[in-house]
């Protein structure tokens, strides 16, 4: 079982769980690290910008989903050089 479905399984049964828009951000966000692409986090990144500037979510409602270490390993991917065909 890999952390997306891990993620998939605590959000269903998590009663701290927050709005649906950061439920999907956390998803993306444990694929992304699933993937250990820096081309899909770099995507994912630009459509969390934009909802936090749209006041849809804030970084805290995608962090009680996540975690400090998922986050700040998601981070890590987005100073990952883009490679063409492997992301």
């Amino acid at each position: 079982m890999g952390s997306a479905d891990l993620l998939i399984l605590q959000l269903a049964t998590s009663p701290c769980t927050r709005s649906p828009l950061a439920r999907e951000f956390g998803r993306r966000i444990y694929e992304a690290i699933d993937y250990q692409s820096s081309a899909v986090a770099s995507a994912i990144d630009g459509n969390l910008e934009d909802a936090i500037d749209a006041g849809s979510i804030t970084v805290a409602d995608v962090l009680a989903i996540v975690g400090v270490a998922e986050l700040a390993e998601f981070d890590w991917l987005l100073g990952l050089p883009v490679r063409a065909g492997r992301g």
